[in-house]
């Protein structure tokens, strides 16, 4: 198959599969592909300690189904933080059901059915590196901690409705909500929902009302989000947070929520 672009021969690979043979085809796939340096490891734990000597440009990861004990290897890399917007992430599930339930919430740049094809592997692969570098002046803001700039250049690309300008908003509305500025994260991600009722936009302002005080509308949007899609990880896990947030307290015969502080910058 011819390479996917001219840059791709510089680019990074992590494929992370416990099967061995299945490990070996999907890495040659991606060299097939064009992708110059290629690396694999059977877990996510494995993963964990190369991608913290060096990120890499994709990372292709075999989904394992939670368990008890134990998170899927997609979210235990998000958790510990190693998979930046400059990142590409193909999650690879053997179940149809679960393709189109990553799909429909955005949960990866692609997601393909096990055993995928290499000519199926390269398109999803094409899509996403088409958005990265239609993003690469944001990422690289992001990346070298210039903030405003993300903030200005994504508000730019909405108001022009560029290309991908809603990823562009994904991505500056999380990082106003990871730098404890709710007020924008809302601004941005309502911006996004009077276009589209994206899962992870009403996820994204469920969490900004909570930090502005705001848990019932909070709770409201989570309950409204969960009825669509009750399977929603992390939108279980914000439900589970703000009930720690809002807390019945007595007072004069009833019942009052006490509503946290905006986290500080």
């Amino acid at each position: 198959m011819q390479a996917l672009d001219a840059e791709i021969g510089n680019a990074t690979a992590l494929v992370i599969d416990g099967d061995t043979a299945w490990r070996s085809i999907v890495s040659a796939m991606l060299r097939n592909l064009g992708i110059g340096q290629v690396q694999t490891c059977p877990v996510a734990e494995e993963a964990q300690e190369l991608l913290r000597v060096a990120p890499r440009d994709i990372v292709v990861c075999t989904e394992v189904p939670a368990s008890a004990g134990r998170s899927s290897n997609l979210a235990t890399l998000r958790a510990a933080g190693l998979l930046p917007a400059s990142t590409m992430v193909v999650l690879i599930c053997p179940d149809p059901v679960r393709v189109r339930h990553v799909e429909a919430l955005e949960l990866a740049d692609a997601c393909l059915q096990l055993p995928c094809t290499e000519h199926a592997l390269g398109e999803r692969l094409a899509q996403a590196r088409q958005r990265q570098h239609a993003l690469a002046d944001v990422i690289a803001a992001l990346q070298q901690g210039r903030h405003a700039e993300v903030d200005r250049l994504c508000r730019g690309r909405h108001a022009t409705r560029a290309p991908y300008w809603v990823q562009a908003l994904r991505l500056a509305a999380q990082l106003h909500l990871d730098r404890g500025d709710p007020f924008a994260a809302r601004e941005m991600y309502e911006a996004v929902l009077a276009s589209r009722a994206l899962p992870w936009a009403r996820l994204g302002l469920a969490r900004a009302l909570t930090l502005l005080g705001e848990p019932h509308a909070a709770r409201a949007l989570l309950q409204r989000l969960l009825d669509d899609h009750p399977l929603y990880a992390d939108a279980l896990a914000a439900w589970s947070e703000l009930a720690r947030h809002v807390r019945p307290v007595r007072r004069a015969n009833r019942l009052v929520p006490v509503r946290a502080e905006p986290r500080a910058l």
